[in-house]
């Protein structure tokens, strides 16, 4: 990272920042969006992160006394600090990876940081990047484009080397092979799913949104949708679309208030 790194950008609260990679022999392009007054008067609300390019430019303020001591190949750079090593005590130099990985196993084993497993937690940049990507295609509900946009790469390469499947995704895959072996053994295969005006439910009387009451069968069908225990097969298509144009009928006939709180969930 140059200290030339944020470039202006056309639109207003918002820079670029330009970085050069090393393995693609290309820049990279990014656009950061600029500190704003909003967000100053918000800096004590521990849910508004750092501004991303105000990070940047107070590591340029540090360093920028030291810029004229470094060597000649390390000149404008960003990431410099005088080194602690015993041979080179003193001298101006440059973050590594090699120096970043260290630090961070000298944190986690400070702070006993660990991972779901119990095992050190292991923090990279790679690592951070994939959780990026992780997040950035939850967000967009699996949009394989955006994500790869996003991370730079084309749509292969980002589903194969940064899409990993989540902790709901292998809980579900795993659900589901269980059931559909234990109804293969059994030759009761669909017989645990209870047809609904909607589709099929695994459990009528204590789901998700069920009254849970004795011999009480739920009848939330507007709820459906996001229950946990609702199903849809071929057979079911034409009860879920005559449902969703049903309730997409009635947004002109209600408060908008009362439609985005009880109906506009259904639509998504």
């Amino acid at each position: 990272m140059d200290r030339d790194c944020l470039r202006p950008h056309p639109k207003d609260n918002a820079v670029f920042l330009v970085l050069w990679k090393r393995r693609g022999y290309k820049t990279s392009k990014v656009a950061l969006r600029a500190a704003s007054d909003a967000e100053r008067l918000l800096e004590s609300t521990p849910s508004v992160r750092t501004n991303v390019e105000r990070l940047i430019r107070r590591v340029m303020v540090l360093t920028e006394p030291l810029d004229s001591e470094a060597p000649d190949d390390l000149k404008g750079r960003v990431w410099l600090y005088r080194s602690r090593a015993w041979r080179s005590v003193g001298q101006v130099t440059a973050l590594s990876g090699r120096v970043l990985e260290k630090a961070i196993s000298n944190l986690v084993a400070e702070y006993g940081l660990n991972d779901s497993d119990g095992k050190p937690l292991r923090i990279n940049i790679s690592r951070l990047r994939k959780t990026f990507a992780n997040r950035i295609f939850e967000l967009t509900d699996g949009d394989l484009a955006t994500t790869a946009a996003a991370l730079g790469n084309t749509p292969r390469v980002a589903e194969q080397n940064y899409l990993a499947p989540s902790a709901d995704t292998r809980r579900n895959w795993q659900f589901m092979g269980e059931l559909l072996v234990q109804e293969l053994l059994t030759v009761t295969i669909g017989a645990t799913y209870k047809d609904t005006p909607l589709g099929r439910c695994t459990d009528p009387v204590n789901g998700q949104f069920a009254p849970k009451r004795k011999d009480a069968t739920c009848m939330s069908f507007m709820n459906c949708l996001r229950c946990k225990h609702y199903a849809v097969t071929a057979e079911d298509l034409y009860k879920l679309f005559s449902f969703y144009f049903r309730v997409l009928a009635e947004r002109s006939r209600m408060d908008k208030r009362r439609w985005a709180r009880d109906y506009a969930h259904i639509l998504a």
